[in-house]
């Protein structure tokens, strides 16, 4: 029997409670982690754990079981739950977060990481320091379901910092599927508090898109807010090299026209950029389209646009631009 009965203990839950109880008061914390580490079964590891985090563990103590939870727990269903149910303890100090992070880095399943995640989104308790050392967690996840998810729920749920948001937007460089990435890139702009360095992350991460779709559904977004001088010339350079389809190019620039707030320099390039367009018909309307903007408009502007008009292949299409204008 005193050979068998502590197999027996260590595969099971009997006399769980008081185990830990005599492991701790005997060595601390240390006793009952280097009992844990003698059993094989993740239930009954789980179990103890849970009942040592009952204890009063001092901060070194909590960052020691954290790293030990990470490396004996192989399931990724009960690492999850303990990573999720103890966040206030576990979020206390920067020794414990770093090994919070690492332990749910060992996480395998996307499914079970973003549980994690949006338990963390949702905990009011954690400040914008915290949150943007747990992001990289985000980092994990291969999914594009999955990410795009957590990044979602980050920007309905929390009123982010410019750090933070930053991060989000680099993050958004990770999802490889246009649809998953548009749905998250357009979600960001409807959030309005994009800093310098957030816009030029979204940038990045819109420069990947490859459908024409896709990007003309950001682009259109994006053309709805004031921009100045430099972001316009970014957004004109991003639609004459990724949409190759005279089509979506077309329906962009005339979203553009809408604008109210084109100045001079900006309407000037726009025009330029509008040469691009291979099918007459489309560049032709186009055109038409900005011809209110352009009569009341400098004689630049209007050089700019006969430039532009001069590329259409069609002398009908050619003639009701310039039409247009007169």
């Amino acid at each position: 029997m005193s050979d068998v009965l502590p197999e027996i203990l260590r595969s099971t839950t009997i006399g769980a409670e008081s185990r830990v109880d005599r492991f701790y008061k005997k060595g601390g914390a240390n006793d009952v982690l280097n009992e844990i580490k003698k059993m094989e079964s993740d239930y009954v590891q789980s179990a103890y754990f849970k009942l040592l985090l009952k204890k009063p563990l001092s901060s070194k103590e909590v960052a020691n079981t954290l790293k030990i939870v990470g490396k004996v727990i192989s399931s990724d269903h009960y690492l999850a739950n303990i990573l999720r149910k103890n966040q206030e303890l576990f979020l206390k100090n920067s020794s414990s977060i770093d090994a919070y992070i690492s332990a749910a880095k060992t996480v395998g399943s996307d499914h079970y990481l973003t549980q994690i995640l949006k338990s963390i989104i949702s905990n009011k308790e954690i400040n914008d320091t915290q949150l943007a050392s747990l992001l990289t967690i985000s980092e994990n996840i291969n999914s594009d379901h999955y990410l795009s998810e957590v990044l979602g729920n980050i920007m309905d749920e929390r009123k982010l910092n410019e750090n933070n948001m930053e991060q989000v937007m680099k993050l958004s460089k990770n999802i490889g599927s246009d649809h998953y990435k548009t749905n998250t890139l357009k979600k960001a702009l409807r959030n309005k508090n994009l800093s310098k360095q957030a816009y030029n992350s979204f940038m990045n991460s819109l420069n990947d898109i490859n459908s024409d779709h896709y990007a003309s559904e950001v682009i259109k977004e994006l053309v709805k807010n004031k921009l100045d001088n430099e972001n316009f010339n970014n957004v004109l350079e991003i639609i004459t090299k990724n949409i190759s389809s005279s089509h979506y190019a077309a329906t962009i620039y005339k979203g553009i026209a809408k604008n109210k707030d084109l100045n001079e320099t900006q309407l000037i390039n726009l025009l330029n950029a509008v040469a691009s367009i291979e099918s007459s018909h489309e560049l032709s309307q186009v055109l038409i389209t900005f011809a209110p903007k352009v009569k009341n408009a400098s004689s630049k502007v209007k050089e700019a646009y006969t430039k532009t008009a001069k590329s259409i292949n069609s002398e009908t299409y050619f003639g009701r631009a310039m039409k247009a204008i007169y």
